[in-house]
Parts: C-alpha cells; structure tokens; sequence
C-alpha cells in the first residue's frame, strides 16, 4: 500500500478496520474448514483455497473477502473522496454489524458467533472499530 498521510478520517478507519477483517475472515474460514472437515475429512491448503473461491459452503464468507479488497483498493488509491471512505465503513456496518438474518451470510455469521468465542472476540474488534469511528 501506498504511503499516505492519514489526515483523511477515512483512510485511518480503513487503516484499522482491514486488519480486523482479516483476523474477523480468518476465524470465520477456520471454523466453517473445520465445519467441512468434519463432513469431508482434512483437506489441503491448496484444496482449502479452491473451496474458499468456489464452494457454496464457503461463498458467505466472500461478503468480507470482497470488504477487504475493497478497502485495500480505497487505501490504494491516490485520492478518494471522504463520502467514498465512509460508504466504505457503512458498508462494513451493515455486513457485519446489521446484517440480515434471513440471508445465508447473516445465518452463518450467527450460527459461527453462537458457536466460536474466537469468532465473538473479532466480532467485537470490527464492531469496536465502527463505533469508535461513530465517535469521531
């Protein structure tokens, strides 16, 4: 990524939200592997790649992948207007902390929150994140 002075809000809450997605996606990815792995027993990290890219057990958890890449492209980015950084955090918001229950993501998410502490505690990281940034 680019250097860039973070006097953007934007770019600071981008900055500290994209690495608690990423930890968010990885408990999210172990707990619905070791979900699959059960059914179908140990699988290869390569073999885990072509599932998490093309298996419908794992397509929920694309909804962060594609925040992450979005955010990276947002924090890429020679200049973005604020209202972009922002409907960037809303978008986040509304994935993780708003989500829809009767969507496959929302299902999913809530059934990995009921079932993993791992998964609660960078839960509470992002949601952490997105109402320190409500503060500002």
């Amino acid at each position: 990524m680019q250097d860039r002075e973070d006097t953007t809000p934007g770019v600071a809450i981008l900055a500290e939200l994209r690495p608690a997605l990423l930890e968010l996606h990885k408990t999210l990815l172990d707990w619905e592997r070791a979900a699959y792995e059960r059914a179908h027993g140990r699988q290869s990290s390569s073999e885990m790649l072509r599932l998490l890219l093309s298996h419908p057990q794992f397509e929920w958890l694309r909804a962060i992948s594609a925040l992450v890449v979005r955010i990276d492209e947002e924090l890429e980015a020679d200049a973005s207007a604020p209202s972009e950084f922002l409907a960037l955090v809303d978008a986040v918001r509304s994935t993780i902390g708003h989500r829809d229950m009767l969507s496959a993501f929302g299902q999913r998410y809530e059934a990995a929150l009921q079932d993993s502490p791992d998964a609660v505690l960078a839960h509470r990281r992002v949601t952490g994140l997105l109402s320190q940034q409500r503060a500002r």
